[in-house]
């Protein structure tokens, strides 16, 4: 009678009739493989350990209940024991389930397993990420060997910082899960090549780009004169007026000059048009001066 073939004999076969050099096949066997048959060997206890708590621990659940609504019989002595072991026994099942995180590992390590076949067979059969479609040249088990176990020592330290120990490598040494970078560093390519290959009216743009920058003409641009805004119910412009000139306003010195509180108040003539963009400038020594919009005052304290 034929026995069943394990997934990592059926492997095996296959990595022997591999067009790859030997010590490559040698590589395969004791690291490869071995890692395959320990996540199996884990897989089947933990399948069994899971199950059987699962098991415990529903039938229990209900068995429980059940058994202590019994009142009046003959055997309630019997009954009474056997409730009180069920109830320790899913008690204990759910203790070691948590303690241990058994359906965690089983899921996990399950997950991995399928995982690490998956990769296995994509490699023999170059499919997936071993058939890339802008390859400089066609795909073999020679060239995709470094990619194919770059991915399965990927896939059993993520496991082992999963199972173990989660930690952060800057360096990007011993973190798989963390390395962003390739496998074979691309050929640098400057600045000038990059230009090189653009279609020429893309080209011409970024030149014309990179020449506004250097002449500072994209920093910031004066605001318009046109554009107003509404202030204390008049318009006005938004901007600041580029005229230097200064226009005097004249005031009649033979109007009063009331003192409230303290302040000397300076009445400016209302039939008088004050130009627009004027400055009023009023220097009293060691005075406070408040300039004032209501009335046409001018408050110098």
């Amino acid at each position: 009678m034929e026995t069943k073939q394990t997934p990592e004999k059926a492997l095996f076969d296959m990595f022997q009739k591999l067009n790859i050099e030997q010590y490559k096949k040698s590589v395969l066997q004791q690291r490869y493989l071995v890692v395959l048959r320990d996540f199996h060997r884990r897989a089947k206890i933990l399948s069994y350990l899971f199950y059987t708590i699962k098991i415990i621990i529903t039938v229990g659940s209900i068995l429980v209940p059940a058994l202590l609504s019994i009142q009046g019989s003959t055997v309630q002595t019997q009954i009474y024991w056997t409730t009180w072991l069920i109830s320790v026994s899913v008690t204990v099942s759910n203790g070691f389930l948590t303690l241990f995180k058994l359906d965690k590992k089983y899921f996990f390590i399950h997950t991995t397993l399928e995982m690490l076949h998956s990769e296995g067979w994509q490699y023999i059969g170059l499919s997936g990420r071993y058939s890339p479609k802008d390859a400089p040249e066609p795909p073999t088990h020679e060239n995709q060997f470094l990619v194919f176990f770059h991915m399965a020592e990927k896939i059993k330290m993520r496991q082992v910082e999963e199972e173990y120990w989660k930690f952060t490598d800057t360096s990007g040494v011993g973190n798989a899960t963390n390395q962003k970078a390739s496998i074979t560093s691309p050929t640098p390519i400057t600045q000038q090549g990059q230009l090189a290959s653009l279609p020429e009216e893309q080209k011409n743009v970024i030149e014309r780009w990179v020449g506004d920058m250097n002449t500072n003409m994209l920093g910031l641009q004066p605001r318009q004169s046109n554009i107003l805004n509404r202030i204390d119910g008049k318009r006005e412009s938004s901007g600041i007026s580029k005229s230097s000139s200064e226009t005097p306003v004249s005031v009649q010195s033979e109007l009063s000059t009331p003192t409230i509180t303290g302040r000397t108040v300076v009445r400016i003539p209302q039939e008088e048009p004050r130009p627009e963009n004027t400055f009023i400038k009023v220097v009293p020594t060691g005075s406070t001066v408040r300039v004032g919009t209501k009335e046409g005052f001018i408050s110098v304290e």
